[in-house]
């Protein structure tokens, strides 16, 4: 029943945004990032900043930044079908996997 039930997708994708935080937060508190660094955009600039988050990745990262932010904060609701939500996470795992190479 679970993979026809689309919402539970959906959900899914929101916190694989919010894993994808939490690995930026982890990886500049490790680096020893400044107490500036507090909030998601920040990290990934920090990041790009140090050479962890190439900059020819910025506008995908910012786009990250952004969909974690509409979906934490949403003002509507969204239903993602299973193959878009696989999609994201094939892409979650590998940039979480590079920012600890």
């Amino acid at each position: 029943y679970g993979y026809q039930f689309h919402p539970l997708f959906t959900v899914a994708q929101e916190q694989l945004f919010r894993v994808m935080e939490a690995a930026v937060m982890w990886k500049c508190e490790t680096m020893g990032a400044p107490e500036g660094v507090r909030c998601f955009r920040n990290g990934v600039e920090w990041l790009m900043k140090m050479g962890i988050i190439d900059r020819a990745e910025a506008d995908r990262w910012n786009a990250i930044v952004a969909l974690r932010n509409l979906t934490s904060h949403p003002h509507e609701q969204m239903i993602l079908p299973p193959g878009r939500v696989q999609s994201t996470l094939t892409d979650v795992v590998k940039d979480i996997n590079a920012l600890f190479e």
